[in-house]
């Protein structure tokens, strides 16, 4: 989430929207799988076209399927191409769109290449550092959601953590450098740091399964007073509603079963309020602040009493008023403005 122009999220609809193209809908089949009676089932590729077939009878004792062979048909473009062309083309589209969508609306071209220096989290920054983990974060999500996409493409776990974890560093390193061209900003290597950090963060996690186990990066928002109240309508850099959070855990170190043990999780967090200019109407202070804290995992919570893991996306968002924290805050008076 880039704090000066919120571009990030916007790539992440970017993604999706090129992801819905690319990805087979309607009766899509899945190589290699038994299905159902009713489902349909893909056979080898014939040239570039896939064909599938509808199951009408399954001999489990064999593991066979008897399939309607009357009824062969496959879907049109793009849903045929062989899952490299798919990878090719939708990274082609994704990053395309990105620059494009910068030269618009984001003033791309206006510069020759320059660097730009933010400062990390020091009281003098914009920030105070709110925008490098929300790079990190949202890198981390690109990663994943892409290797997510891949998976369901048929590449291989080892194979989709790899190129999702690309895809994901190559959108975010495209709006960094188109940054350098920017008259406004400048490639900042505060924050292309921070996604090799989030984009490394999600590729451990997806090639060692015992880290998602153990581990969570999230986000928590809660909408500021600022953009409450109307001084402010960007939601995007509304960095006074936002935290960031390692949660850990312990079940997935111990592995006991105990449904005590699956709720259990630990926070440690960091967010900043009062920096941006509408907030100085709420805050007397510029605040940045260290917590650590005790939790419910609200997936397992999800799990438990509905069936439902939520597609897994409380992984990655933190719901608010499910932990008591503990805080360390280190405040910077400022002059409240009227």
């Amino acid at each position: 989430m880039n704090s000066r122009k919120g571009r990030l999220p916007v790539l992440a609809l970017l993604a999706a929207v090129i992801a819905a193209a690319l990805n087979p809908a309607g009766r899509a089949g899945r190589n290699g799988i038994v299905a159902g009676v009713g489902e349909e089932i893909e056979l080898d590729p014939i040239g570039r076209r896939r064909y599938f077939f509808r199951v009408v009878e399954v001999d489990e004792e064999r593991g066979e399927v008897k399939l309607d062979l009357a009824e062969r048909w496959y879907p049109g473009w793009p849903h045929y191409l062989p899952k490299e062309d798919k990878f090719k083309y939708f990274n082609l589209g994704l990053l395309g769109a990105t620059a494009l969508y910068g030269l618009l609306f984001w003033d791309y071209g206006t510069s020759s290449f320059r660097f730009g220096s933010e400062g990390w989290f020091g009281a003098d920054t914009d920030y105070g550092g709110t925008d490098k983990v929300g790079h990190a974060w949202t890198t981390y999500l690109l990663c994943n959601v892409f290797n997510a996409i891949y998976r369901h493409w048929g590449y291989e776990p080892e194979e989709a953590a790899l190129r999702g974890t690309l895809s994901g560093l190559g959108m975010v390193t495209v709006v960094e450098v188109g940054d350098g061209f920017s008259r406004a900003h400048g490639f900042s290597w505060e924050d292309q740091l921070a996604n090799f950090v989030g984009a490394g963060m999600a590729y451990l996690r997806l090639r060692v399964p015992e880290v998602a186990r153990v581990a969570d990066f999230r986000m928590e928002w809660i909408p500021s007073p600022s953009l409450r109240y109307g001084r402010r309508s960007d939601w995007v850099t509304d960095y006074s509603g936002y935290k960031f959070l390692l949660a850990f855990k312990p079940e997935g170190i111990f592995d006991t079963g105990h449904p005590a043990m699956r709720l259990l999780e630990f926070h440690l967090g960091y967010y900043t309020r009062g920096f941006l200019s509408p907030d100085h109407h709420y805050f007397d202070e510029k605040r940045r602040v260290v917590y650590a804290g005790v939790g419910i995992n609200v997936t397992s919570l999800l799990e438990m009493t509905v069936g439902t893991d939520a597609g897994r996306v409380f992984d990655y968002i933190q719901v608010p008023y499910t932990y008591l924290p503990v805080r360390k805050s280190w405040t910077t008076p400022q002059t409240r403005r009227r």
